[in-house]
């Protein structure tokens, strides 16, 4: 016997693409889409089986983030000025960004 389930679960920073249903039936599958400035990691789709929903994906950030420690482990130097109109505590560095393909 094979269940149906429910809505499929949410995505952090991402949506289900078209009409999101009530019920769902094994075999069934859904497409997720992350947000603007998301890129996504994995397949976009989960899938209905036996109840559950399978699948595994994730929007990731397309900003660089990294902190002083990240920097440092690196050999990342910050470049900064000293004029007046520097807002304190504030460093200004530049890095060079790859895109990666998924």
């Amino acid at each position: 016997l094979l269940r149906v389930v429910g809505k499929p679960t949410p995505l952090a920073d991402g949506d289900i693409e078209g009409t999101v249903g009530h019920e769902y039936r094994h075999g069934d599958r859904v497409k997720y889409i992350c947000q603007n400035h998301y890129i996504m990691q994995g397949d976009p789709y989960k899938t209905c089986t036996n109840g559950e929903w399978i699948g595994q994906m994730r929007c990731l950030s397309k900003t660089l983030h990294c902190d002083y420690q990240d920097l440092s482990t690196h050999n990342i130097d910050f470049r900064y000025t000293t004029t007046d109109k520097r807002i304190q505590n504030m460093m200004i560095y530049r890095v060079q960004v790859y895109q990666w393909k998924t």
